[in-house]
């Protein structure tokens, strides 16, 4: 039997789950409960490309954003914290280290554009060759 979805469409599934927002809500409350102030905030993820993108925090993945798709999410406040998009392809799009406060000084925003591209192609593999050394 073959699957009726996309890949796209399983990511998305996998970045939305029940248990993925379940977890969100919690750390929010617990962070908001100990803190007694706004533990975060709104942070705009825009892709101003022609493709799907996948942005990921530290490695995991985040969200996923469909060509010329904004979206918003609540960010709880961090040390630092690497952004990083890539494209279905694995290719990286966009890598950047902010810190709390270097993210709010950038407005909040994460913005991918076509021009933000820093790996314009997957590496390609260099084939080790042995060196002799002299007698």
């Amino acid at each position: 039997m073959s699957s009726h979805y996309s890949r796209s469409q399983i990511r998305l599934a996998r970045a939305f789950s029940p248990w993925r927002l379940a977890a969100v809500v919690a750390a929010v409350a617990t962070a908001f409960a100990l803190t007694g102030c706004d533990p975060g905030h709104d942070v705009s993820y825009e892709n101003e490309t022609n493709e799907f993108i996948e942005i990921y925090v530290n490695d995991f993945l985040n969200v996923s954003l469909e060509p010329l798709q904004k979206k918003k999410f609540l960010e709880i406040e961090f040390g630092s914290a690497t952004y990083e998009a890539r494209d279905l392809a694995g290719r990286v799009l966009y890598r950047q280290t902010f810190t709390w406060d270097e993210l709010r000084d950038a407005g909040w925003r994460i913005g991918v554009t076509d021009t933000s591209r820093i790996d314009p192609q997957p590496a390609p593999r260099v084939k080790a060759t042995p060196t002799t050394l002299p007698p």
